[in-house]
Parts: C-alpha cells; structure tokens; sequence
C-alpha cells in the first residue's frame, strides 16, 4: 500500500490544509517531497533527477506570482513530469486564478493550499517520514507473505519471525481487522502505537487490513483475556465498523503462520456470525470450508444443492433459501428459526421439507440436513447468498 494525497490530506500534518483543486485525483501516489520556487523549462523533464514520478511539489508560486499563463505552463510541466500534486503555501494568494483551478481539474491534478506559518521544512521531514514507515510496511507485509508460505518447517517459521521483532514470546496468536480506514493516517497511527506499546507485540497493515501479533511468555488464560479485551477495546476506540477474526493460542512462536492464518480465517465470517469478533475455535466446519472454497468439487457441490433452491424461490416468490439459512444459523432448531423469522414452527417444517422434495432427499433423513448444512454454509463464504438479509423476517410479527 502506497501514501497517497488523500491519505495526507486526513494526516495531523495536513490539517490546516484545504484541496481548491484537482480533488478526482487524490488517489494519485507520494514517492518523493520536493520544494520548488525556482524558474525552469521543459528541459528539465529530460534531466534524470529534478522532476520524477511521484513527486510531491511544495511552493509559494513567486516566480509566476504575477502571471496566470506561467502559472499554466508551470502546472503543465508538473502534469508531464507525472507528478503527484502542488501544496502552495498561501502567502501570495488567498485564492488560485480561476485558469489554473480549470486546468487542475481538467486534468485531475490536486493542488492544496496550506497556511503561510506552517513550516515547509517540517512539513517535507513528516511527509518524508510517512514515505518511509509506508516502504518498511511494505517490506514487513512481504516478509510476512513469505512466512505464510513456510509449510511444517516452525524452525524457518521462528527465525523470521524474530527478524520482525526479536522481543517476541513463546506463546503466539494474531488478530486480523477488516474495516479499518487505512486512509486515515493519523489514526491509525494512534491505533498501532498503542498496541506496539508492548515490545512483545505487533500490529502491522496487511493485505489492506491489520494485522495484531500478540505473544506471551506463559499461557495464563486469565492474562490473556484481559490483554485481549485491551486489543479489541483499542479497535473500538478508533473504528465505529469492524470485523475482527481471533486465533487459537500456540504453543512455539514457529506456529506463527497458523495464527496468522486462522485469524484470517475467523474475520471473514462477519455474514454467519452476528458479532464483531469471531473466534477462530468457535467457527466449527467454517475451518476446513473456507481453505477449501475455491476448489470445483466444492463449487459443484454447492451449485446442486443451492442452485434448485433458488431457481424455486424465483419461480413461485418463496423464501426457502432465507429459511435454509437461517435454520443453519440457528443449528437445525426449528423453534429457533421460527420465533426468528416470525412464522409459525410448522410453517418452517414445511418450508424444510419443501426443499427437501426440491433435492430429492425424501428417504435420506441424515444426509439432507448434512448435505443442507455444508451447503449453506458454502454459499454465505461464497457471497452468494444475500448476506445478511438471509436472516431478516419475510413476514411481519403474528402472520
């Protein structure tokens, strides 16, 4: 993931700043800060060095303060050289010549104006700073891919591991977030630092999501809850909306990459699972599922089971798929599923055996209610199902 001007523009550092052009590309990406307040020609596009792609111009414009068309021509070289924008520091200007605001938005250029008292110095070392903690992130993420990819050797597992944070314990688990505004900087700034506060954690961006490792020296149950409840504490404070997935607790910090994985595993589950945390020992038949759910044999499967079902439900305006899932959701329990769905017990008997007659499972009492699981289940890691609306009552109270 690369720092982008839209990124910046919610940083504490930017936050006196205001975009009054070119706000389309925000999403262009910083590699380099520049200050520039120097006249130049379109030669130096051919000089290595002076202009480069991704560079990130800071200016007060003097040397075309008095002229709209330089100003122009200025932004046109910027433009070529594959620049990422213009923070000018408002001390000539309260508002830019309406030529230049055109042609920035024509050509989605972002230009920012920013206070004339904001040091341009400190403002070139925090972005620079920004940059790199974005490049060591990237690095970190690579180093975790390939320790996802260490199969059975916990030794190989352990040694790059401890390359990340040599202060890591024998006792491993992750966490992994989906949710997050990764866009926002500065608060998740706050947020890592208040988990990396523990020397024997580390809360990294991975796969454009957070990734908490906690390690400890003993297995204390108790400890471990509590630290746990401080994590996810932490993830309210800073995100209205998230889904976190929990790993079991392993023994040799060379079980790493099955923490990292089950956690992963365990956040995806947000659509089965009406919380926000989802612990990896509690997602039952989702473990061997979801490693599985792109295979044929598994697609197949689900297309022979699901696809009848709702073929029927858009033939006759049923609702047997939201009764197939919400009978799974509630573990086969028929009053369950009735008192959750506002209907009648005997009314979801006959929408099950319905479906049955459906799938031709009339004789195979054990195999149906199996084969309807799995299925189900198959459909929601599939995203195929409504989401969560598969469990929204079809019916209003008391019909």
């Amino acid at each position: 993931m690369s720092v982008t001007v839209k990124q910046i523009m919610k940083s504490e550092i930017m936050e006196k700043a205001r975009v009054v052009a070119g706000e389309s590309g925000l999403d262009r990406v910083i590699r380099r800060v520049s200050f520039i307040d120097s006249p130049f020609t379109a030669e130096v596009l051919n000089e290595p060095g002076i202009l480069m792609p991704g560079d990130f111009f800071i200016s007060s414009l003097f040397v075309v303060k008095d002229n709209p068309d330089q100003m122009i021509e200025m932004l046109k070289l910027l433009l070529a050289s594959d620049s990422s924008g213009l923070c000018i520091i408002s001390k000539l200007f309260s508002e830019l010549p309406l030529p230049l605001v055109n042609f920035a938005n024509e050509h989605n250029y972002p230009v920012v104006f920013i206070n004339q008292d904001y040091p341009y110095g400190d403002m070139i070392r925090d972005l620079l700073m920004l940059i790199i903690q974005d490049k060591e992130g990237m690095l970190i993420e690579l180093k975790l891919n390939d320790i996802l990819g260490i199969n059975k050797d916990e030794g190989s597992v352990e040694k790059k591991m401890l390359e990340l944070n040599d202060h890591f314990a024998k006792y491993v688990m992750a966490v992994y977030c989906r949710g997050f505004d990764l866009e926002d900087i500065t608060t998740l700034a706050v947020f890592q630092n208040r988990i990396n506060v523990v020397k024997e954690w580390m809360c990294v961006k991975f796969k454009n999501n957070i990734l908490i490792i906690l390690t400890f020296a003993k297995p204390d149950q108790d400890n471990l809850a509590t630290k746990l409840k401080y994590v996810i504490h932490q993830m309210q404070q800073v995100s209205r909306r998230y889904i976190a997935g929990v790993s079991t607790l392993h023994e040799g910090l060379g079980q790493a990459n099955r923490a990292i994985m089950e956690a992963m595993i365990a956040s995806e589950l947000k659509g089965s699972y009406d919380q926000d945390t989802v612990f990896y020992r509690d997602i039952g038949s989702y473990k061997f599922l979801l490693p599985l759910r792109d295979t044929p044999e598994l697609l197949e499967f689900h297309d022979e089971i699901i696809s009848p079902i709702l073929e029927y439900d858009k033939n006759y305006k049923q609702s047997l798929m939201k009764t197939a899932v919400c009978f799974v959701d509630n573990d086969g329990d028929f009053s369950k599923t009735a008192e959750r769905m506002y209907l009648h017990e005997n009314s979801v008997r006959y929408r099950l055996n319905k479906i049955r007659e459906i799938l031709d499972f009339q004789d195979q009492d054990l195999t149906f209610y199996e084969q309807l699981f799995i299925a189900v289940k198959l459909h929601r890691i599939l995203n195929r199902s409504e989401s969560d609306s598969d469990t929204v009552p079809d019916s209003p109270p008391g019909i």
